[in-house]
């Protein structure tokens, strides 16, 4: 047992006592903060890698179907790099509505892809865009809208900054 110091003369083993209780408090203290922490990582390493599957999906080339909760997914206002030639932010969030900012350069591409529980309406701010299953190409100011279940694939034709918005059916 290790004793507070005490600079009374005669101090009595009460004291003894209390400095060991004090003791095993700030060691019960420093394990559950231990763990408390451990579980935060473990919560931001889950997070992170759902995270990453989103990413990889986004980056291939088969057609592959999103959820709505998948894509809620990314933090809110936090930028993402999906390659080197897209970004993606959430900039707001609800239950059934969530609006992206996408910035992809010349020759940045999602695959061919759909969303199975929502539509996506994708606003071009500036730049221009193709999609290739419908062959239409989109400039500033445009809007494309793919409902649920469509199949779509999005080449930016220049530097293009797009607002992207998914309502949940």
């Amino acid at each position: 047992m290790v004793c507070c110091f005490h600079a009374t003369k005669g101090h009595n083993k009460g004291q003894d006592i209390m400095c060991a209780d004090k003791k095993d408090n700030y060691g019960f203290s420093v394990e559950r903060s231990k763990n408390e922490r451990y579980e935060l990582m473990r919560e931001f390493y889950r997070q992170a890698s759902e995270i990453n599957e989103v990413l990889n999906k986004l980056n291939g080339k088969d057609n592959i179907v999103f959820t709505f909760d998948e894509v809620d997914k990314f933090d809110l206002n936090m930028m993402q790099s999906v390659n080197n030639k897209i970004s993606i932010k959430k900039i707001y969030s609800t239950e059934n509505k969530l609006v992206f900012e996408v910035l992809m350069m010349k020759g940045g591409e999602f695959g061919l892809h759909s969303h199975k529980d929502c539509s996506e309406i994708t606003y071009v701010e500036s730049g221009s865009m193709f999609e290739r299953v419908s062959d239409n190409d989109y400039k500033a100011g445009d809007t494309a809208i793919f409902l649920s279940s469509q199949e779509h694939e999005i080449i930016a034709l220049e530097n293009t900054f797009l607002i992207v918005t998914f309502l949940r059916d």
